[in-house]
């Protein structure tokens, strides 16, 4: 009877230890899925800061690109004002030689009307 139920509790420590090891294998398989699921979103995350990095690159890039272009436009804005500028003083001077023209022409006239009347 003794070795009967020493049979039976080694039979019951194995089941025991049966099951134990059953649920070792489980937890080592999902500590393997979760380790490879923590590699993938590390990688994931190594990806992500790398976009970024080339991200703010491109934007500094773009950046510098889009004062080079508020320069250009400035400078020709500039330059537009210049010629406007020559082209009004221009316009000035060449009233000022025809008014200056009136005037001789003007100026003749009279002396010629001074000069009949006379």
């Amino acid at each position: 009877e003794y070795l009967r139920a020493r049979v039976a509790e080694i039979e019951q420590d194995n089941r025991i230890l049966q099951a134990r090891v059953e649920e070792s294998k489980s937890a080592k398989i999902e500590d393997e899925f979760l380790l490879t699921e923590l590699e993938a979103a590390r990688t994931k995350a190594e990806e992500a800061t790398s976009l970024k990095v080339l991200a703010d690159e491109e934007t500094r890039l773009l950046q510098t690109e889009l004062e080079s272009e508020r320069n250009k436009i400035k400078n020709l804005n500039q330059e537009l004002e210049r010629i406007k500028s020559e082209s009004n003083n221009e316009s000035l001077l060449d009233a000022l030689r025809k008014n200056e023209a009136l005037a001789e022409e003007i100026e003749t006239s009279k002396r010629m009307r001074d000069s009949l009347t006379e």
